[in-house]
């Protein structure tokens, strides 16, 4: 769990799907918007060892497997709505 401060926002990130007591207990809080959703990890294809996580490069957003040094599997975003597979 992270918490940062912008100007006039805080920001709490957290595990979606194994969040802490706290991040539930701010959840709860009526007063907070919450946003995303938990997602499931996708297994990478090319390994079947690691999972895709996002990135970013100099040409922009893409997935790439967690052992991205061994395995080298990369994936393009989905350009209707920036997600993976």
């Amino acid at each position: 769990m992270a918490v940062t401060r912008a100007r006039t926002r805080v920001y709490l990130l957290a595990d979606a799907d194994n969040p802490s007591p706290f991040a539930v207990e701010v959840a709860a809080d009526t007063a907070v918007e919450c946003r995303g959703q938990p997602t499931a990890p996708v297994l990478c294809p090319a390994c079947s060892t690691g999972f895709l996580v996002p990135r970013t490069g100099s040409r922009g957003p893409f997935f790439a497997c967690e052992f991205r040094a061994a395995c080298g599997h990369t994936e393009d975003v989905c350009p209707a709505c920036g997600g993976g597979r």
